[in-house]
């Protein structure tokens, strides 16, 4: 009898407590270490099937500022909450009448925006947006300056605004939308604009792995062996040659990870390569391992999953000599890539190959650059310069800016820095035909490509507000300059698209300036070689192979993997990881010596005001 009761009672209980163990999302019960019984499997556990990463998103940061410089086409900001957090602001920045300022036509309030990259370090410089507010009588910010802000992660809570720390600074000259023509168009889109570089970070980003929230004394083992599987596989050389591994346990739960330099520029690849670490790895798990991996990678279907993999293993000759065999596979797909994993394990080899793959497939050609960048040696250097020479106009560009990530103070990267070091101009020989390319992202900068670019003429041209370009169709130009606080300047030049623009930077033209001189040069015919955009691989190409079409449901799968490497951050996550919450941050109160005197038109301004929440705004 006591026997069939311990049967019907204790056996369903371990058959429970078994199933719950040993599901998917659970961790084991045991402490992973050997002496406690832990034996490696067959397969080897890895990083990403314990952990989850943290700190993939990009964060959005806001402030208010003001703009100035505008051509009598500001505005007084009504009577709001940015107007008051504006007023307060210049006054902590020294400004003896800030609303005298803001009252002036040539100013205008702005709500200034960035987005700073997951793994962004200290002093990186972002992209910045401004955007005239709702109800704004400002009706064009073109030839503004934004004046130095303080940008903070931002959100609205019970008719309340929430900040938190400053993360990023802001200010630099604002460019505004090209004009079209069309009066309602160009009315509008002169009302917000761009900062190209303009944000500087103040608050390192680093990454992170967060372990389920399991039995503490187990994830206390479980954190430690991340840890150090972790770093064994990664390590940061600092001054002196000191090392230090990149992995840093903070508690049970979260795991700090720095960005390692040689993924700089790709932090998504080193968050996958880490979460392809193995805990524990025996030599003969290790061998059937490699062997696996040897298949895998030769099938294009599964040789991505395959080469992270190996690239954790780290640069072993055994590692090595599988990615080189697929390098020479006949497949294009298992070429990239082996040869991508190979240029982050450093092995200069593979340059040719993804050289040629940037060369020839549109769809690879973004990575393939990326690698190349991150594979800092001559041969690297050397297919990169190539590349510049020939080719499509997108390949010389994006080859040109992938020679900048690599070697930022590299003469041929670094060109001459014009307009009080607003911006850069870079001249690289190539072969036909020219190109000239302007940027409007991450840098201000001015790339011809080619020999001899000149302007047409006859010409008649303004650049800015005081500066005017004419000839009347011989090989020189004349430069004019007028002022009214200064006397007004002339010179003479040769045609030479180089010279042009360092004359007009010389004499006061900003980066939006010459920008807009070159379009309408375009528009009227003094300039016929092709002038290009932020010509860069674009990251929705899909490599399609011979025979396979792509279907409805790959694009349903690409916006699922999206939404799994940029996950929505929970205020559970932000604490594990050590941030406080926006909805735990004390509301901005502005006391009353802070505020601005009311003038008599106050109420009537309160009553047109009745804000949006700030996320409204955009």
């Amino acid at each position: 009898m006591k026997q069939a009761i311990f049967t019907i009672i204790v056996i369903p209980v371990l058959l429970l407590a078994s199933c719950s163990l040993w599901t998917k999302s659970s961790v084991r019960s045991q402490s992973p270490d050997k002496k406690s019984g832990y034996s490696a499997p067959e397969k080897p556990r890895l990083v990403g099937d314990i952990a989850r990463p943290w700190g993939l998103d990009s964060v959005r940061v806001e402030g208010v500022a003001i703009a100035t410089g505008l051509d009598d086409t500001g505005s007084d900001p009504p009577m709001t909450k940015f107007r008051q957090m504006l007023y307060r602001d210049l006054k902590k920045r020294g400004v003896q009448e800030p609303t005298v300022m803001m009252a002036s036509k040539k100013t205008s309030m702005v709500l200034v925006r960035a987005m700073i990259p997951p793994g962004a370090q200290k002093g990186q410089r972002v992209d910045i947006e401004v955007q005239t507010p709702t109800r704004s009588e400002t009706t064009s910010l073109r030839g503004g300056w934004l004046m130095e802000t303080d940008l903070r992660k931002m959100a609205v809570f019970d008719d309340t605004i929430r900040s938190g720390d400053v993360m990023a600074t802001a200010y630099g000259s604002i460019m505004t939308p090209p004009r079209t023509g069309d009066a309602k168009k160009d009315a509008q889109s002169q009302l917000g604009g761009i900062v190209l570089g303009g944000g500087t970070v103040q608050k390192s980003r680093n990454l992170g792995l967060i372990l389920p929230n399991e039995d503490k004394v187990i994830m206390v083992k479980y954190a430690d062996l991340i840890q150090k599987a972790i770093n064994r596989r990664f390590h940061i050389t600092g001054r002196g040659g000191a090392t230090a591994g990149v992995a840093k346990a903070k508690d049970n739960r979260y795991i700090e990870l720095y960005v390692h330099p040689r993924y700089k520029n790709n932090v998504y690849r080193y968050m996958s390569v880490v979460r392809s670490v193995a805990l524990i790895d025996s030599p003969q798990v290790r061998l059937n391992r490699l062997e696996e991996l040897r298949v895998r990678l030769k099938d294009p279907f599964t040789s991505s999953y395959a080469a992270l993999e190996l690239e954790a293993l780290g640069p072993q000759n055994d590692v090595l000599e599988i990615l080189r065999e697929g390098m020479k596979s006949s497949d294009v797909q298992v070429q990239f890539y082996s040869a991508e994993a190979l240029a982050f394990l450093d092995q200069s080899d593979c340059a040719p190959v993804l050289a040629r793959i940037a060369k020839e497939e549109d769809a690879m050609r973004g990575p393939a650059l990326g690698a190349l960048a991150a594979l800092d040696d001559i041969n690297s250097y050397e297919v990169l310069l190539d590349l510049m020479r020939s080719g499509s106009f997108e390949t010389r560009y994006s080859s040109f800016r992938a020679l900048w990530y690599m070697r930022p103070n590299d003469p041929i990267a670094r060109g001459i820095t014009l307009g009080k070091d607003e911006f850069t101009l870079h001249y690289i020989e190539s072969d036909p035909p020219n190109l000239i390319h302007i940027t409007k992202d991450t840098r201000p900068e001015i790339t011809l490509f080619g020999r001899d670019i000149k302007m047409n003429t006859p010409l008649l041209l303004d650049v800015g507000k005081n500066i005017m370009l004419k000839s009347d169709g011989d090989d020189k130009i004349e430069v004019s300059k007028f002022s009214i606080d200064e006397p007004d300047q002339k010179r003479t030049i040769s045609t030479d698209m180089a010279e042009v623009i360092k004359t007009v930077a010389d004499l006061g033209a900003t980066y939006p300036d010459i920008v807009e001189m070159i379009q309408n040069s375009v528009s009227t015919g003094c300039i016929t070689c092709k002038v290009l955009v932020n010509a860069v691989p674009k990251g929705e190409r899909f490599y399609q192979r011979k025979g396979s079409s792509k279907s409805s449901d790959d694009s349903d799968l690409d916006s699922n993997a999206d939404d799994e490497q940029n996950p929505p951050v929970s205020d559970e996550d932000m604490k594990i990881a050590g941030e406080t919450p926006l909805s735990e941050t004390p509301a901005v109160k502005i006391d009353k010596e802070d505020l601005e005197p009311e003038s008599a038109d106050s109420k009537r301004h309160k009553q047109l005001s009745d804000p949006k929440p700030w996320y409204k705004f955009w």
